[in-house]
This record gives structure tokens, C-alpha cells and sequence, in this order.
């Protein structure tokens, strides 16, 4: 999945580029997202959640920004039983343990560039 964000530009709406650069020099973009982990120490729920509100950028007219979020599938295998007579109970969950960076010249029509991604090295 992909999210990009475009200057606006040839539309009797859009305001001069000096407005948008004043604009997005006094913004963030702030990306949070729930993230998931296992807590070994809560027997319940082994997979817990929180959100992850540690990322976010600043966005330049002149420069195009891209950020990869690599979601990795995880499995949990659990065989934590008072009596072990290979009774397993197995769950999914997904995670983001992975973010890529990258920044260049202004040569596309976005400046910011989001790619949701499916991390098939740790899958």
C-alpha cells in the first residue's frame, strides 16, 4: 500500500509556493501506529499491543522523502500446559520492527512517500 502527499499546484484553491513552504516548515508528519510485542511475563495475553507514536518527519518542498514500513507476520507457538500431551495452541500477529529512510533530489511530483510493506525476509 502506498500513501503520498503532493504540493498543491494549478488550481485557482492553491495557495503560492512561499505560503506552502512557510506551511510545511511549521509541520511534522507524525505517523503512529499500533504495534505488537510478546510479554512473556503476562500469562493471558502473551501478545500485547501499544502504540508506537516515535515516528515523524519534516516535509521540504525540494526534497522527496520516502519512508518503508516493514510489517512482519510473526507466529507464537505456544506449549505452556500443566500437563504436556502435545496440546499447542498457535497464534499470528503482525509487528513493525523494520523502517527505511530515504531522501533525494525533487524530480517526482510527490514530497512524501509512504510504502506499507509485507516483510517477506522475516516472514
Amino acid at each position: 500500500m502506498e500513501i503520498e502527499l503532493f504540493p498543491c499546484k494549478g488550481k485557482p484553491e492553491c495557495k503560492t509556493r512561499e505560503e506552502q513552504e512557510e506551511f510545511f516548515t511549521r509541520q511534522r508528519l507524525y505517523i503512529p501506529y499500533i504495534n505488537s510485542y510478546v510479554n512473556l511475563n503476562n500469562y493471558t495475553e502473551v501478545i500485547q499491543q501499544y502504540a508506537d507514536e516515535d515516528d515523524f518527519y519534516t516535509v521540504d518542498l525540494d526534497v522527496v522523502r520516502e519512508l518503508d514500513l516493514l510489517v512482519k507476520r510473526n507466529n507464537l507457538v505456544d506449549n505452556d500446559h500443566y500437563i504436556q500431551w502435545g496440546d499447542t495452541k498457535t497464534e499470528t500477529f503482525f509487528s513493525i520492527e523494520n523502517t527505511r529512510f530515504y531522501t533525494s533530489t525533487r524530480d517526482m511530483e510527490y514530497i512524501f512517500k509512504i510504502y506499507i510493506l509485507l516483510d517477506r525476509k522475516q516472514d
